[in-house]
């Protein structure tokens, strides 16, 4: 189940801490992120017939903001890092200025649209807003407690630096 070498040690986390004095789960602090330093992770297809084997990494730094009660990122101005089949892709920010923790997913994206009764066909540049669900509750954390305890387990030995 394991990747083989030289598979990276390791991607990302979620915000999850295995002790036995507290609970795993570790909420994430909506209000935090903005000053933190996030990024998006993903990949560029180079061949869309031959897509799970032909791919770039890809990985783009963005600003977070509170928007509403939402946690957006304005890329109005540069370009969009991300096209419209990329929803669920996954935010990480350094929580802790050490590591990335993986802290939502790309729930949604915007655009502009000058003429709202004869909207043109959208090129993946003309996106403006991406919109992130955050792991603010337990709502993921039950789903994997209930459905997929069983990926800690082997992401944990897969993932983990020998000692």
């Amino acid at each position: 189940m394991c990747p083989a070498a030289p598979a990276p040690v390791r991607l990302s986390r979620l915000p999850v801490e295995s002790t036995l004095l507290t609970p795993p789960w570790k909420g994430v602090n909506i209000e935090e992120l903005p000053e933190k330093k996030c990024r998006i992770s993903g990949f560029q297809t180079t061949n869309v017939t031959s897509f799970s084997s032909m791919h770039i990494p890809l990985q783009t730094d963005v600003q977070v903001a509170i928007d509403d009660g939402m946690v957006v990122a304005d890329v109005s101005s540069g370009g969009s890092p991300v096209c419209w089949d990329d929803i669920g892709i996954p935010l990480e920010c350094m929580l802790d200025d050490k590591n990335w923790t993986q802290v939502g997913l790309l729930q949604s994206v915007t655009r502009f649209v000058e003429d709202e009764e004869n909207p043109s066909m959208s090129e993946c540049d003309d996106i403006t807003t991406l919109m992130f669900a955050i792991f603010s509750d337990n709502t993921l954390a039950e789903s994997l407690e209930n459905r997929a305890v069983e990926v800690f387990t082997w992401s944990r030995k897969c993932f983990s630096s020998p000692h």
